[in-house]
């Protein structure tokens, strides 16, 4: 199961259990809730910053290049489970690949530490309250040999030597995190479920340095998909789901020059499934999110823009990247958007750097694979 997918399913159900107003987040304090709107109010209008730049075409040309095989580059490694680890999610980080628990375990075991080469290095992460104990995963980070970790509204941060130095109380709830030279990026669980504002905070004073949310009333309903998804490294790219189906690159040295770019593509299909929010169930969740066109996963490297697609519908689930070229990023002429149909070989990836990995789930041999394809080659 896609970590975001079972974490937004947590939300709904714990949302439908609460008894307070519907639009309250069921898992922030009064104190949280009321710092993030402050925040938000303060947040970078994207429609206001649409209003005063250039609006790009990203436009699909004719041909669908659809990938039969793996290219004769790619690689695999495979990395030994440990047992306790029983609904494993990988992440690769700057110096090494994790593998840890969806749902957490209450053995000693719920994350492994491999490096680059897929040897297990360490283990780590008990149930619990305590020092490097955890009660979730929201996500995990790795910068300078240093992991950061975002568990039920706590950062902690982990020393190369397995010590927790540090446990930060977040005033923000946050599902995604992006370790930068000076900052953090973060992905924030809005008080109504959807969307997830973007917040940039400088973690040496706490202070933010910008944040962005989509003020349009229809991103918060659930007739789409709102699946927002956001890459980081001197851009801030940001995608959320609306009408126009547009990805946003954002200068983190100068947020109010953003690049907007509307995705024109046969592909991109309208989401028609709605979900009532009063009467949500798991058959229904799964049923809604099973019938959506998303885009799930945003990549910049070399100023190239991935883009992975992902279709779900009666037939089946189907998994597209599109791929453009920045460099061409001069006129508001239509950009060149190339799809590339992966279904036949795969349905989910994850990008690193100059290249993507398919990973695998091997439970029964103790195994978890993955396929590298550098990204020149497709």
């Amino acid at each position: 199961m896609h970590l975001h997918f079972f974490l937004i399913l947590i939300l709904i159900s714990i949302l439908n259990c609460s008894k307070k107003k519907s639009q309250s987040h069921p898992l922030m304090s009064d104190s949280q809730e009321e710092f993030l709107e402050v925040q938000q109010s303060k947040s970078l209008d994207i429609n206001q910053n649409l209003e005063q730049s250039t609006l790009y075409l990203l436009e699909q040309n004719d041909k669908i290049k659809i990938l039969k095989s793996l290219p004769e580059t790619s690689n695999s490694l495979e990395f030994d489970l440990p047992e306790s680890i029983e609904t494993p999610y990988i992440v690769e980080t700057e110096n090494f690949f994790y593998i840890y628990n969806v749902i957490l375990s209450t053995n000693l075991t719920n994350i492994a530490q491999y490096n680059k080469e897929g040897k297990l290095l360490n283990t780590f992460g008990r149930k619990g309250q305590g020092p490097l104990e955890f009660t979730s995963i929201n996500a995990l980070s790795e910068k300078d040999y240093m992991t950061y970790i975002l568990d039920n509204g706590y950062l902690k941060k982990i020393n190369e030597n397995l010590e927790e130095v540090e446990r930060k109380f977040l005033k923000l709830w946050a599902n995604d995190i992006k370790i930068n030279d000076s900052s953090y990026d973060l992905r924030l669980s809005n008080n109504k479920v959807f969307p997830f504002p973007i917040s940039n905070v400088d973690y040496r004073t706490d202070s933010i340095n910008f944040s962005i949310e989509d003020k349009r009333p229809g991103a918060l309903n659930f007739t789409s998909s709102n699946e927002t998804t956001f890459d980081s490294n001197e851009n801030l790219i940001v995608y959320a789901k609306t009408t126009l189906d547009m990805v946003h690159i954002i200068p983190k040295k100068n947020p109010s020059k953003a690049t907007h770019l509307q995705i024109k593509s046969n592909i991109v299909r309208k989401n028609t499934s709605k979900l009532d929010k009063k009467r949500v169930n798991t058959e229904q969740f799964y049923k809604f999110m099973n019938s959506l066109f998303l885009i799930n996963k945003l990549h910049l490297f070399d100023n190239i823009l991935w883009i992975s697609f992902l279709d779900r519908d009666e037939s089946g689930t189907k998994h597209f990247l599109g791929k453009v070229n920045l460099n061409n990023l001069k006129t508001a002429d239509g950009l060149n958007l190339e799809i590339i149909d992966t279904s036949q070989l795969f349905t989910n990836v994850h990008f690193y750097n100059d290249y993507l990995f398919i990973p695998t789930t091997k439970i029964g041999s103790r195994k978890y694979k993955i396929t590298r394809i550098k990204l020149d080659e497709l």
